[in-house]
């Protein structure tokens, strides 16, 4: 199943002249990209000067957009932290008609240097706890981004605590000096414990190479069992000095790299039903309980793969 992630916060037309900035080129891009073969669309927008914002009447018009011109795709909305506060960075998340999907990273990151004034990627535990609450409120099937193996961990306690429903949806970022380096044994260190957190069936990953990595890492996720993306978010590159017109041609020369290895690409419905959107989020908050929620988590038994907790200062552990 192919993402393609159009946009991003960071390119401009001044580099890449087919870089998608309004809702119309956005939607017009989702459209193209889908007859080529992607999927699902992981969205950032942007304000009239091109600059990232997350105004929730951007996102509103891609939404609308799309559901109207490419109704089959799955939509993704950005939790990106360009807004001065956490109510602006998910506001697009309690319109009206809501998107398939949306990015939650459980943890901070130190972006590339070019980042000059907003390098670091700013999730608190109240950001990371907030988000995911209104994940599960909403019905909203979170895509879960790790940049390293500690958020992978934050992402099973809350699998655990009831506020991630399987399948659950895990986004690895390779590459730069904000995440993990495109390595084989990287990737089978986190798949084969994403098996003992979540269990066969249980989940599943998409592959993320940033910048020189892209080409590299989604031959690895291929090779190893993975979901790839692509997108002028990631990088412009088809391959080694090769420049892509569009996004279109990146999803193109993809879907031509998932033959070579013997990948077929999913179907809309198929794509779907991977990402449990066939199935719909119990919304019922009432009974769970976040990691802060009176230091209810105490630690993590490495015999049996768990976190154990105290809900009362006195009481017994309990095993989640």
């Amino acid at each position: 199943m192919i993402t393609a992630a159009l946009t991003g916060d960071v390119p401009m037309k001044n580099r890449h002249m087919n870089v998608p900035i309004t809702p119309k080129e956005i939607v017009r891009d989702a459209c193209e990209v889908f007859e080529a073969g992607a999927r699902m669309i992981h969205v950032h927008v942007r304000d009239e000067e091109g600059r990232p914002t997350c105004k929730a009447q951007y996102y509103g018009e891609v939404l609308e957009g799309v559901r109207k011109a490419c109704p089959e795709m799955i939509v993704q909305f950005s939790t990106g932290n360009y807004a001065p506060n956490l109510q602006e960075r998910v506001e697009c998340f309690k319109l009206p008609t809501k998107p398939d999907m949306g990015s939650w990273t459980p943890g901070s990151v130190n972006f590339l240097p070019a980042r000059k004034g907003s390098d670091i990627y700013w999730n608190t535990n109240e950001d990371i706890e907030s988000i995911i609450k209104l994940f599960k409120e909403t019905g909203i099937r979170p895509d879960v981004a790790i940049f390293d193996a500690s958020m992978l961990y934050r992402t099973h306690l809350l699998y655990q605590l009831g506020w991630i429903s399987p399948p659950v949806r895990l986004m690895f970022v390779f590459g730069g000096y904000m995440a993990l380096p495109p390595r084989a044994p990287l990737i089978r260190f986190l798949v084969s414990e994403c098996e003992d957190l979540f269990g066969p069936g249980n989940w599943s990953w998409c592959g993320v190479g940033v910048g020189w990595n892209h080409s590299q890492l989604q031959r690895l996720t291929l090779e190893h069992g993975g979901h790839p993306r692509t997108g002028f978010e990631d990088s412009f590159l088809i391959q080694r000095r090769v420049i892509a017109k569009n996004n279109r041609q990146l999803v193109e020369h993809l879907v031509q790299l998932c033959g070579e290895y013997g990948r077929p690409i999913a179907t809309p419905a198929e794509a779907r039903e991977l990402l449990g959107l066939n199935v719909p989020i119990n919304t019922d908050t009432r009974g769970l309980t976040l990691p802060t929620d009176n230091k209810a988590v105490h630690g993590w038994s490495k015999d049996n793969h768990q976190y154990y907790t105290r809900n009362e200062p006195d009481s017994p552990l309990k095993y989640v």
